[in-house]
């Protein structure tokens, strides 16, 4: 039996639990067939190294890293 599904990730920073240093958690979120869930990566980044478009990380410091 075949089963197709839709799979979809996508990053995001959640700005509204950012801690008080300013650093905000990386979150993805997963869509499977319309159900979705979001899950924190365990990572905290400064919305400066934070590219939008291109969800991603973009400093090169060794904090980015």
């Amino acid at each position: 039996m075949k089963f197709k599904q839709n799979l979809s990730l996508l990053f995001w920073l959640y700005r509204g639990k950012a801690s008080k240093d300013g650093k905000a958690p990386i979150y993805v979120r997963i869509t499977i067939d319309g159900t979705d869930t979001d899950i924190s990566l365990g990572k905290k980044i400064h919305p400066d190294f934070w590219n939008s478009d291109a969800k991603q990380v973009t400093a090169t410091t060794a904090e980015a890293k």
